[in-house]
């Protein structure tokens, strides 16, 4: 877990989603501690080059960091979002999702109407 004092860098965050195999868009665990990947998306969210770095992870990540990549391009491009988002549609890739405590695997295809409401409720998050 990370918490506000943890500050990543943009390569740190970005490294971080591009590797990461858990879409974890919340407080996570027992402790209620924020997920590390908020604080990565958030990184990124901020860059000025946000756009770039998403559409980047997109292209090279797991299907986790893909996930966090349509997230952020949903709430910095939208367009593009549009355009991607159908390519998931039959996608029955495994990711795990957490819910508080509770991870359990789901088809990426599953997750996508969620991915709006996870998007902004991560940019307002306060790790």
């Amino acid at each position: 877990m990370y918490s506000k004092s943890k500050v990543l860098s943009r390569e740190q965050a970005f490294d971080l989603l591009l590797k990461t195999r858990e879409f974890s868009t919340g407080p996570k665990g027992y402790s209620g501690s924020m997920a590390k990947q908020v604080c990565a998306f958030q990184t990124i969210l901020e860059q000025p080059d946000s756009v770039e770095a998403f559409v980047d992870l997109q292209w090279r990540s797991q299907v986790a960091g893909q996930l966090f990549a349509l997230c952020g391009l949903y709430l910095k491009d939208r367009n593009r979002y549009d355009r991607l988002i159908h390519g998931y549609a039959n996608d029955q890739r495994e990711v795990t999702s957490y819910s508080g405590c509770i991870g359990r695997s789901r088809k990426a295809s599953d997750l996508l109407t969620e991915v709006p409401e996870r998007a902004k409720f991560m940019a307002a998050a306060k790790p």
